[in-house]
């Protein structure tokens, strides 16, 4: 693992020793595994010897994409590590973190639906090369990227697992639901960077909030949905992107 991973990894556990909200074990272990792979420099062979809990995950490939999932409580809790790679090199040049957690325990509320949705993902050059009349539409088109790189990956990966395919139709309505926003009302797209990030209203799952910054040539983006939006500003995870 590179310096800079290892720093990463240190922090994101740092912050969930913090946290006052529930965790479940799948929340950290998801989040650990995801932080581990160092976008252009984790080979195909690094990510396969770390990204799978054996005991409690199934393990899917595509010709150049792997995932890690697994359930508990019958489908209430869903999580998934998923890393593509280049055809080339075999680095890695996208990474995902997603977990869903329909009974999670708030500060408040008992019972609340939560997702958090994680994502690394190296722009495609002609994306970043575009001319684009604001920062604004540049911020859009880089998220809209993100959907179709996302959509590519797990075209191949779900067929087998209605699990793995209701976790990654999740995902897409998420995204989904962010550009919905963004379409309406485009300026927003000027607080994807904030540290408050934008906040959005999900289909489902009511209030959620999205971060998004991108250095290089890479995004980061971190959502959130549900009691996990307390505080969002002040998570070290987000803090730290």
């Amino acid at each position: 693992m590179s310096s800079k991973s290892l720093m990463a990894l240190t922090l994101v556990l740092f912050a969930v020793a913090l946290s006052g909200c529930y965790k479940a074990a799948e929340d950290v272990t998801t989040f650990e595994r995801y932080y581990m792979t160092a976008l252009n420099e984790s080979s195909s062979a690094e990510v396969m010897m770390m990204i799978q809990d054996n005991e409690k995950e199934l393990l899917t490939q595509s010709e150049n994409a792997v995932v890690s999932w697994g359930e508990r409580r019958k489908g209430y809790l869903m999580w998934f590590n998923a890393v593509a790679f280049d055809q080339d090199s075999s680095k890695a040049i996208r990474k995902y973190g997603f977990v869903a957690n329909e009974k999670a325990k708030g500060f408040i509320v008992a019972k609340v639906q939560t997702m958090r949705f994680d994502a690394e993902v190296v722009i495609n050059p002609d994306v970043l090369s575009e001319p684009y009349a604001s920062e604004n539409d540049r911020q859009i088109a880089i998220l809209k990227s993100v959907l179709d790189d996302f959509s590519d990956d797990f075209v191949e990966l779900t067929p087998d697992s209605q699990t793995l395919e209701s976790s990654a139709l999740m995902v897409k309505q998420l995204l989904k639901g962010i550009l919905y926003q963004l379409d309406h009302s485009p300026a927003l797209a000027a607080k994807l960077s904030e540290y408050s990030g934008m906040e959005f209203d999900h289909v489902t799952l009511d209030k959620a909030r999205v971060r998004m910054i991108v250095e290089g040539d890479i995004v980061k983006l971190k959502a959130m949905t549900g009691s996990t939006i307390r505080d969002f500003d002040r998570k070290l995870e987000i803090i730290v992107m």
